[in-house]
């Protein structure tokens, strides 16, 4: 099934999110290449490239900015895709590392 899978920070304190639109196989994101994009809280929005090894690439650009990681890590690849499942980032801000927790808040098919 090809799907928009949407996530939402489980800290329901900020409103940031992400959409990935990709093949879903037994509830997991299959081992191709996919786009999508981050929407920050500021109302910004970035695409990225999910690899193969689950990890997220935010671009050349992303890499301009000392204080943000090009590449965040992710259990995403790991985890079974459905409504209210978490998954976690990892990577560097303003030079310390941090993770954050994301919910899997809708999954359409397309």
């Amino acid at each position: 099934m090809f799907a928009r899978v949407q996530f939402e920070l489980a800290d329901q304190n900020y409103r940031e999110s992400f959409t990935i639109d990709a093949s879903i196989e037994n509830d997991r994101i299959n081992h191709n290449w996919y786009c999508g994009f981050y929407n920050d809280c500021e109302g910004e929005r970035y695409p990225f490239t999910l690899l193969q090894d689950g990890r997220l690439d935010f671009g050349w650009y992303a890499g301009l900015d000392p204080d943000v990681s090009r590449f965040w890590a992710s259990n995403i690849r790991e985890r079974n895709l459905q409504a209210g499942e978490y998954i976690t980032l990892r990577g560097h801000e303003n030079g310390a590392q941090c993770e954050y927790t994301y919910r899997v808040s809708q999954i359409i098919r397309l």
